[in-house]
C-alpha cells in the first residue's frame, strides 16, 4: 500500500530527503510559513468566507503547523495510519 501512495503522489526520495533536511529548521520556521500560507489564502474572499464558516483562523493553523511536522517523519506503513 506504501508503495502505491508514494507513486500516486509523485513522491521521490530527493522529497523525503529535503524534508528531513529542514526538519532541525522547522520549529523557527513554521510560524512564518503558516501566516504566509494564510495570509494569500484568506486574501481571496471566497476563501475566507468558506473558512470562517467552518472553523476559526487558530484552529486551521494549528492543523497546519501539525502537518508540517509530519511531512519531515520518514514514511512508514505506520505513518499511513
Amino acid at each position: 500500500m506504501i508503495d502505491d501512495v508514494v507513486r500516486y503522489l509523485g513522491w521521490t526520495e530527493d522529497d523525503q530527503q529535503l524534508l528531513q533536511r529542514i526538519e532541525p529548521l522547522l520549529p523557527r520556521i513554521e510560524h512564518r510559513i503558516v501566516d504566509s500560507f494564510y495570509e494569500r489564502v484568506l486574501s481571496f474572499e471566497m476563501t475566507k468566507e468558506i473558512l470562517e464558516r467552518h472553523s476559526t483562523l487558530e484552529a486551521r493553523k494549528r492543523g497546519l503547523t501539525a502537518y508540517l511536522r509530519e511531512l519531515t517523519a520518514p514514511v512508514t506503513p505506520d505513518y499511513l495510519k
